[in-house]
């Protein structure tokens, strides 16, 4: 059936095959320092981040009521702070900071940080190099079960979608191109098919939910990626 309220869900999806494509097109077409990306990303990402948080953490202590959806917790203030996923202590069970959107936030971090290092790896194998330390965490569960927030969070298949971007970028990087409208029929069909999708099992990485690998990325990974392919 048609599912209405979900449709944004794959807007995630989207934003990180994105993220993976233009990422991988700045690094590419730069020949910058390891040293010097890592100063660019932290200044971009970290101090408006780091300003949202506090102004929030200031609400939360001086007048709590305001804030419903949270309540003071150290430990959690300090990861929130550091990108590092942890338990929220009032949406219980879900992984999410102290600005609870911004859980996709610490995904972002993960693969800017990933991608800084392997710029020491010649460019003609970097992507795949990238890609493959982005899909073996999500391959993990399969022999393992992590019980962690964060083995937990960082082996969810939302970091197939950065691969997924990666490669979209990587093939356009190297010259290919959808042939005549083909490009507008694969957006438009990324698009159409998102209505008809069924939801995700979570919204935010949530502990005790099933790992959904193959189901996510088919239904959400898929359809972003011929978004952003057709655009491209």
């Amino acid at each position: 059936g048609l599912v209405m309220p979900e449709w944004g869900a794959v807007a995630v999806d989207v934003f990180f095959v994105i993220s993976g494509f233009v990422m991988w097109h700045m690094t590419a077409g730069e020949n910058t320092s390891v040293l010097e990306y890592f100063r660019r990303r932290f200044a971009r990402i970290v101090p408006f981040y780091w300003a949202v948080t506090t102004f929030v953490l200031a609400i939360l202590l001086v007048a709590p009521s305001l804030l419903s959806s949270s309540r003071f917790d150290l430990a959690h203030v300090i990861a929130s702070y550091l990108f590092v996923p942890w338990l929220h202590p009032v949406l219980m069970g879900q992984i999410a900071p102290l600005i609870v959107p911004a859980w996709a936030l610490n995904y972002e971090f993960l693969f800017c940080m990933l991608l800084g290092v392997c710029l020491v790896v010649p460019l003609r194998w970097r992507a795949a190099v990238v890609i493959a330390l982005l899909v073996a965490p999500v391959l993990l569960p399969l022999v393992l079960h992590p019980a962690s927030p964060i083995a937990f969070f960082y082996t969810q298949p939302f970091l197939l979608d950065f691969a997924l971007g990666v490669g979209l970028g990587w093939l356009v990087w190297n010259g290919y191109r959808l042939p005549g409208g083909w490009g507008m029929a694969a957006m438009l069909l990324g698009f159409a098919v998102v209505p008809f999708l069924t939801p995700p099992p979570y919204a935010i990485p949530q502990l005790g939910t099933e790992h959904q690998m193959v189901v996510r990325v088919l239904q959400y990974g898929g359809p972003a990626f011929l978004v952003v392919a057709g655009a491209a």
